[in-house]
């Protein structure tokens, strides 16, 4: 398993098991964009790749350093998704943890997000969220 492995499937057992932010986005939870043939599955949380780097001891990778997007999306306020971004970040930030293939060592929130984009018909799809910077290394 890569290090970006380890740290999805750490992120998507996180979020799935934890009883109240699955139920507040009825289970909709995705790995890099919404599919488009679910429809309508307003609000979701979708978490995201962007950027990353090793540490290296001679030759072996000892970890990655990986920065991941992780917000809460739909056409609701901002106020409506910072309810569940605050579940989102109280469950992630500062938390590790082993699974197979692999550990997460540490997960620190970079930077807050909140964006807003508009789509045909003028309907604002609205973001709330945070910047990762997700230590791991496979086992």
């Amino acid at each position: 398993m890569t290090a970006t492995g380890v740290i999805e499937t750490w992120l998507y057992s996180k979020l799935t098991t934890n009883s109240a932010i699955n139920t507040a986005v009825t289970g909709h939870i995705f790995d890099s964009e919404v599919p488009q043939q679910l429809g309508e599955v307003y609000p979701c949380i979708v978490y995201a790749y962007i950027a990353g780097s090793d540490t290296m001891y001679a030759s072996d990778r000892a970890f990655s350093v990986l920065l991941y997007k992780v917000g809460v999306v739909g056409p609701l306020s901002f106020a409506d998704l910072d309810q569940v971004y605050a579940q989102v970040d109280a469950l992630i930030a500062g938390s590790s943890g082993v699974i197979t293939g692999g550990e997460v060592i540490s997960c620190v929130r970079k930077q807050p997000l909140k964006l807003t984009e508009t789509e045909m018909g003028g309907r604002k799809i609205r973001q709330s969220g945070g910047l990762y910077a997700i230590q791991a290394r496979t086992i």
